[in-house]
């Protein structure tokens, strides 16, 4: 009836959560808002999706781990950026804690997801030499000769040296050492200018230019080696690689697609180690949920990159590379003479 005020009228009342939700409280005339009986809580229909899928995964992220999403978020995006350009990503991710006082250093076991993101990233941009690699490596398997076998071995031989010293550096612990503003800020001078003189000689391209597909062991071996540096945070593993192609007389592009390639194995063993610490329990709980997410999100910035990278160097140097380098590194050389650096 008309006029006629029903004393359990239901009623609505608007709440705004903690994260910004526009939430609904339905409850009685009689019934205490500030009670947890009588009435209801209904997200509102224009973020219940969100609220349902997306948000419920990030609490969870920080409730199972110290680190804040927004940390994992700018991790991911960092080494997906930076893993195949010649500034070095593992600086990066090193420096990115020192800066912020509430970020912890995020630790190896986030560091290799993040680099198993950009791993997928350069496979899919690269299909076509996935494949190859692929089947060289059944070719191997059956003793088949083959160009597809010949570039498989010769980028797994590459990688040898790399993977055999940084597995000694990381047993004795001499990496946690290098882990210092100081260290890094070093490096990316250091490898910066090395990557500078490298990159002054011509970039013409002929029929006798090296490629990829006319890859020999002799310098597979030799950037292989060169990629030893890149245990030192801040030489940055792509840097040093199209470092030591370019003084082997490649083009940057061909340089560039080298280096990619060779993180494949180089990539892949780190990956493997840390899925073997997961499975031995070596990390926390905490650790899983924040490493996929990681990854993923690094896999998304990482093909971006390289895409980019690939259509830059096309058509100039690796000048501004340089620039950044040693800007980054004389910053974090100031930043090692003060508290933080320690």
């Amino acid at each position: 009836m008309d006029g006629v005020v029903n004393p359990n009228q239901t009623k609505k009342c608007r709440i705004v959560d903690s994260g910004g939700f526009l939430l609904e409280r339905t409850t009685n005339d009689t019934d205490d808002l500030g009670s947890d009986e009588g009435g209801g809580l209904i997200v509102h229909p224009s973020w219940s999706s969100f609220h349902q899928n997306i948000y419920p995964p990030i609490k969870e992220i920080r409730a199972r781990t110290s680190m804040s999403f927004l940390q994992l978020l700018v991790l991911a995006l960092v080494q997906g950026i930076t893993e195949f350009l010649p500034i070095s990503s593992s600086a990066h991710l090193v420096v990115a804690p020192m800066l912020v006082d509430s970020w912890q250093d995020q630790g190896p076991v986030i560091d290799v997801a993040a680099h198993v993101g950009s791993l997928f990233a350069v496979l899919l941009y690269f299909r076509a030499d996935t494949m190859r690699l692929v089947q060289g490596g059944f070719d191997t398997l059956r003793f088949r000769q083959s160009e597809d076998r010949e570039l498989f071995l010769f980028l797994a031989l590459a990688s040898l040296p790399f993977l055999t010293i940084g597995m000694i550096v990381a047993l004795t612990g001499i990496i946690d050492h290098l882990r210092s503003a100081f260290v890094i800020g070093l490096a990316s001078i250091i490898f910066g200018a090395w990557l500078w003189h490298a990159d002054r000689r011509p970039s013409d391209i002929s029929e006798n230019t090296p490629r990829v597909d006319t890859l020999t062991l002799r310098h597979a071996m030799l950037v292989g080696c060169a990629q030893i540096f890149a245990i030192i945070p801040g030489a940055s593993r792509s840097g040093v690689t199209m470092t030591a192609s370019r003084y082997l007389g490649w083009s940057r592009a061909e340089g560039a697609k080298l280096s990619m390639l060779l993180a494949i194995p180089t990539i892949a063993a780190l990956g493997l180690l840390a899925g073997l610490d997961l499975i031995t329990g070596q990390v926390s709980d905490a650790e899983p949920l924040a490493a996929l997410t990681v990854a993923v999100l690094s896999f998304i910035s990482a093909y971006a990159a390289i895409f980019w990278m690939m259509g830059y160097i096309q058509r100039a140097s690796f000048t501004p590379f340089v620039i950044y380098r040693i800007i980054f590194g004389v910053a974090l050389l100031i930043l090692a003479a003060g508290p933080l650096g320690a």
